[in-house]
């Protein structure tokens, strides 16, 4: 089996299983009861909403399109492989089994498989990124300063919060989840936030590196800012004690914009392509006429 034709049919799958973890949890059927509190389960409900609406059909497409051989394919599905791999790893090791009742355990066997599922995509499409096209200075510009600005929003909030706990504030947040609590710091401060500062900087620095991953890591970071913006959007609604406005106030747009970058840098992408179909027809066609 060739490597778009794995890295197809393993997106398919992932975006399947995707869709039928959002199905099965407390956003729709509520047949998966994770070890939380109600709360928390708020932040699972906008991430299982954005894992439906968004990372699901962008991985069957994204699927898809690396049977058709299509250049976007790699670009399309690295974000939503990077996404399910957080989240669904945070589904495994972030109940707290022994404090709240729930069946979870039982879901172990589907949640491994996209995780397993997300790291496969991810690395297919980090080794097929292939050549830097970009769209005008402008835009990446605006997406350097959105990744490095939100990034170091991010950042200062959850350093401040492990502050506060190191200075013996314990927050409902942490009251209600601790094991949560450590795990999205780490994962946020070890990768997410140093992966996006890092594609920022490589933008404003010409970095070859960041000109040819930043299709697919603004599409990952567009859809992990869509997560924690409908987190945020539920929390507040349900009156969640941990709800923080102005994370909702600033990431709603910036999730947005994100998206919009996102499309700009496909579309970069995909317009080198045709460039290079019709330089390569013009070719042909030109030593045609000399024969």
């Amino acid at each position: 089996m060739r490597i778009d034709q794995l890295a197809g049919l393993a997106s398919v799958a992932l975006g399947i299983g995707i869709a039928a973890v959002a199905l099965l949890g407390p956003l729709w059927l509520g047949e998966i009861q994770q070890h939380i509190s109600a709360n928390v389960e708020n932040q699972v409900v906008g991430a299982d909403a954005i894992s439906l609406l968004l990372v699901a059909p962008l991985a069957v497409l994204g699927g898809l399109l690396w049977w058709r051989g299509h250049p976007l394919a790699s670009s399309l599905t690295f974000g939503p492989a990077a996404y399910a791999v957080y989240i669904h790893f945070q589904y495994i090791v972030g109940s707290e089994y022994e404090r709240y009742p729930g069946n979870s355990e039982r879901y172990f066997v589907l949640f491994y498989a996209i995780v397993m599922l997300g790291l496969l995509v991810a690395t297919l499409s980090w080794s097929q990124l292939g050549t830097p096209a970009l769209p005008s200075r402008r835009v990446q510009i605006l997406a350097a300063g959105l990744l490095i600005g939100v990034s170091a929003l991010l950042g200062l909030a959850w350093i401040k919060a492990i502050a506060d706990l190191i200075g013996g504030t314990r927050t409902t947040e942490y009251l209600e989840a601790p094991v949560l609590f450590w795990l999205v710091k780490t994962m946020d401060l070890a990768f997410v936030i140093p992966a996006a500062v890092a594609t920022g900087v490589g933008l404003l620095r010409h970095s070859a590196l960041a000109a040819r991953v930043a299709a697919g890591m603004t599409c990952w970071l567009a859809l992990m800012m869509a997560s924690v913006a409908a987190m945020g959007v539920v929390m507040w609604l349900n009156d969640d004690p941990s709800a923080s406005p102005l994370f909702v106030v600033v990431l709603v747009p910036a999730a947005i914009v994100m998206a919009a970058l996102t499309v700009a840098f496909w579309g970069a992408r995909s317009g080198a392509r045709d460039e290079h179909v019709r330089r390569r027809v013009s070719t042909l066609g030109g030593t045609h006429q000399h024969t």
